[in-house]
């Protein structure tokens, strides 16, 4: 399918929505990290500043309903939402006679001065949804199947434009003017989703002998077997912040952990794929110190938090039917098991009793411990439309005496489910 832009804007980068959720996961296990970022964060700062995006949509062939076009600005690093615009756009048609939208939309009194600096994601989506009678609504979140894009723009000389909008910025001025260019392909929608090979839990004493081999390679595949990832943007966070990063032309990167300690890592990974799209996903990964010996007995508590936010958008209330599968990465074999669970307090719980751990592979490349694959019908028609996979790493420090182990997923962790997941 080939890509349409009708007055040769730039295609910005697909939505890093998930981005905030590395930030948001981080901070369930350690609450400082929301500071080390960012510069600020909170509700502090001066309002005297505003942003405006020009917003372009092309809409494909079919158009269900008046559609509107929603822009949202949030914090980049708190992930605090600062304010939102909800317009009905112009209705265009080009000289070939196809359908497409745009829009000035306008977003006032957003904080960040001298003295408290703000950086900010500001994302477009085209807000097309229809209840049971047919009428537009408005769900203030974007969903899975509505274009999305994070608008961007031109603070430098040189051209380069950037999606990070900050106040103060570099171009000394309190109004910034951007665009977003939005399209969705004819046809069928492709599945831009990418699964990752590489170890994801380790274990420090591995790291701490010099003979070990402190680098591990990731490589990525995308879901839809036509599409080639053809560039690669990493960054590992960290408990100091900014761990490594890189850039590569290829789906496969190495990340050089000598020297980390035991702790929660998030490796964020965005790629290109070669028709120009982008796509980002994140990645907890775990180094564990007093890790659980082979054949230890535990119960997996599982915790799916922020279920209200995107891709789920599920409020309190919610009836979920959930199925999980564990890989046992000795013998290969799976266990599976079914239920249903309710939202509450924007969580999703559920405990999986009676599992017996396999640890990591010291001095390898890939992990010993079992896979954790969860999907979920959330509209209850039988059929499953999120998944996530989870590495089942533990420690003697992720429990006290006699209780459960916990893991806590961020619903952003989970993906649409188009075809077999990865």
């Amino acid at each position: 399918m080939k890509k349409m832009k009708l007055f040769g804007l730039v295609a910005i980068l697909i939505v890093l929505l998930a981005l905030t959720g590395c930030d948001a996961i981080l901070e369930v296990f350690y609450p400082e990290f929301g500071d080390n970022f960012g510069g600020g964060g909170g509700g502090g700062g001066g309002g005297g500043n505003n942003i405006t995006i020009f917003v372009e949509v092309i809409p494909g062939t079919d158009v269900v309903g008046d559609p509107q076009i929603a822009v949202l600005v949030e914090d980049r690093w708190s992930g605090e939402r600062i304010t939102d615009a909800f317009v009905w756009p112009f209705w265009n048609w080009n000289q070939d006679g196809k359908l497409f939208f745009t829009a000035n939309v306008e977003l006032f009194g957003i904080p960040g001065d001298a003295d408290n600096p703000r950086d900010y994601r500001v994302v477009a989506w085209l807000e097309n949804t229809i209840d049971g009678s047919g009428n537009w609504i408005a769900n203030a979140s974007p969903d899975y199947d509505e274009p999305l894009r994070d608008a961007e723009w031109f603070p430098f000389d040189d051209g380069v434009s950037t999606p990070d909008f900050s106040f103060p910025n570099e171009a000394n001025t309190n109004w910034i003017y951007g665009e977003a260019f939005l399209e969705v392909f004819e046809g069928t929608m492709l599945n831009r989703e990418f699964g990752i090979t590489g170890q994801r839990v380790l274990n420090v004493g591995e790291l701490a002998n010099v003979t070990h081999i402190d680098t591990r390679s990731y490589s990525f595949t995308p879901a839809e077997s036509t599409l080639t990832i053809t560039e690669v943007w990493y960054t590992l966070w960290g408990p100091t912040g900014e761990e490594a990063s890189g850039y590569v032309y290829t789906p496969t990167i190495n990340i050089d952990y000598s020297g980390a300690i035991a702790d929660h890592y998030w490796l964020d990974v965005e790629v290109v794929y070669d028709d120009g799209w982008f796509e980002h996903k994140g990645f907890p990964i775990r180094i564990l110190n007093a890790e659980e010996p082979d054949g230890h007995s535990y119960q997996a508590n599982i915790n799916i938090f922020n279920t209200q936010d995107w891709p789920l958008n599920l409020p309190d209330g919610s009836v979920v039917n959930y199925q999980y599968t564990i890989k046992d990465e000795t013998d290969g074999n799976e266990l599976k098991n079914t239920g249903i669970a309710t939202i509450t307090a924007g969580e999703l719980k559920f405990s999986i009793p009676a599992l017996s751990y396999d640890s990591t592979v010291h001095m390898g490349s890939s992990d010993g411990v079992d896979i954790l694959r969860i999907r979920l019908d959330t509209d209850g028609n039988g059929t499953y439309d999120f998944v996530t996979r989870v590495p089942l790493g533990i420690s003697e420090n992720d429990h006290t005496a006699g209780n459960p182990y916990p893991f806590h997923i961020w619903a952003g962790d989970l993906r649409f489910m188009f075809v077999a997941p990865l």
